[in-house]
């Protein structure tokens, strides 16, 4: 018997027996070259390793460790123009701030309701499979839960920019939540 090792890319699907086509063909997605495009995961794998750091153990220098990674990676995507999967409906990229704007009623029943206590939660990964795009969100450590990492179809999110605009009051009862906040 012969094993055979295929690669695929986890943007198109594109399959191959050779590891450089695949890398070579991820990489065209960002318009980065190989190297490039294994220096921004490293970067981004920096961020998901500072994020577990300040969620196990939350202090000034782990903040700051978190943040410079953070600054990093989006520093590196600005310069080399990587603006994320562009989807017809949105586009987000690892850095962007989130909330749950339309969750997938029929998934949560069939597999797992997806629970968190954070309302907002951070972009760490954007992945294009089978031509639907998914987006990994990691909502950070409050009082009464815990940090947790989901998955959901881009379909799903907003960006927390299109809500800046209102106040506690309106964001209280727009999505039926209780902010606990003192006005100064």
């Amino acid at each position: 018997m012969k094993n055979k090792s295929y690669y695929v890319c986890e943007i198109c699907g594109k399959q191959s027996e050779d590891r450089e086509e695949i890398l070579t063909c991820e990489a065209a997605h960002y318009g980065l070259s190989i190297a490039e495009k294994q220096q921004w995961d490293k970067m981004k794998k920096k961020c998901r390793v500072a994020s577990y750091a300040v969620n196990a153990n939350c202090n000034e220098h782990t903040n700051q460790a978190y943040e410079e990674a953070i600054e990093n990676c989006l520093h590196y995507e600005k310069e080399h123009h990587i603006h994320g999967l562009v989807t017809k409906e949105k586009s987000f990229v690892p850095g962007d701030v989130v909330y749950v704007s339309n969750p997938d009623k029929e998934y949560e029943k069939k597999y797992v309701r997806r629970e968190h206590k954070s309302f907002f939660g951070t972009v760490m990964n954007v992945i294009l499979h089978d031509s639907e795009t998914y987006v990994e969100v990691n909502f950070p450590t409050v009082p009464n839960g815990n940090t947790v990492e989901w998955c959901y179809s881009v379909k799903e999110l907003s960006p927390a920019a299109e809500i800046k605009h209102l106040t506690l009051e309106e964001l209280e009862n727009r999505f039926r939540i209780q902010v606990f906040a003192k006005y100064l």
